[in-house]
């Protein structure tokens, strides 16, 4: 990936199947991480994004986790290097997460390795040039129409080795980063932290994933009521 964009079209061409071939008329983005990060500029920009009636962010990156001084001067040097290297490989995740995860490992969940390595995918110059670029985007502000739930762990830690810590905090992300950005992806935003929850909220202990599906819950019914009132209809 070189370009966000690339992504959007991903999207775009998915909601255009999704209403046109399966005739769909309610939408709603979700997205984690990475995929947050394209929500987001989906629902600002994306071609079909009046389609979308709420976007769902699970612990968007909105921000690299990096110290200040590294974003400051590392990361402007990185994404330059996309530019001109852009399959220059980096320096690639901590794999505590992913082994927090699998049940081959320290986790409770089974799924495709090869599709979801322990270890994370090798990441490359041209990739985080673009999400560089991405994120100085939202970073400028964001202009998204329909209503925003995200959600985030309470707390976020860089551990070197394992602890059981890991099962109880965003270990990828800043969730600071997420609060300081989330007011500025659109006037309709609301956001909560989620106590023990982790970098996918979703596989997080089942107490902290009972209170993220609790809060969409709650967010999607709200979502139901605007809709209703919208076509003057009564809910009840």
């Amino acid at each position: 990936m070189r370009d966000i964009d690339e992504f959007l079209e991903d999207v775009a061409s998915a909601v255009e199947v999704m209403v046109t071939s399966e005739g769909i008329d309610r939408l709603v983005l979700n997205g984690h991480s990475t995929g947050g990060l394209v929500a987001a500029l989906f629902a600002h920009r994306g071609r079909g994004r009046e389609r979308v009636e709420g976007v769902f962010l699970n612990s968007p990156f909105l921000d690299m986790n990096l110290p200040e001084w590294q974003e400051r001067w590392v990361e402007p040097a990185l994404a330059q290097l996309g530019r001109i290297g852009p399959d220059v490989p980096l320096v690639g995740l901590s794999p505590l997460y992913g082994e927090s995860l699998h049940e081959d490992h320290r986790g409770s969940w089974r799924y495709d390795l090869e599709w979801k390595p322990v270890e994370g995918f090798t990441t490359r110059a041209g990739w985080f040039g673009a999400i560089h670029r991405a994120q100085e985007e939202v970073a400028r502000g964001l202009d998204i129409p329909c209503p925003v739930l995200l959600l985030h762990a309470e707390r976020s830690l860089r551990p070197t080795s394992w602890t059981e810590e890991v099962r109880r905090a965003d270990v990828v992300l800043d969730v600071e980063d997420m609060k300081r950005l989330a007011p500025r992806l659109g006037d309709q935003v609301e956001v909560h932290a989620v106590p023990d929850g982790i970098h996918d909220l979703v596989l997080s202990e089942p107490a902290a994933r009972a209170r993220t599906f609790a809060l969409l819950g709650e967010w999607l019914e709200t979502l139901e009521r605007r809709r209703d009132g919208a076509r003057g209809t009564d809910p009840g």
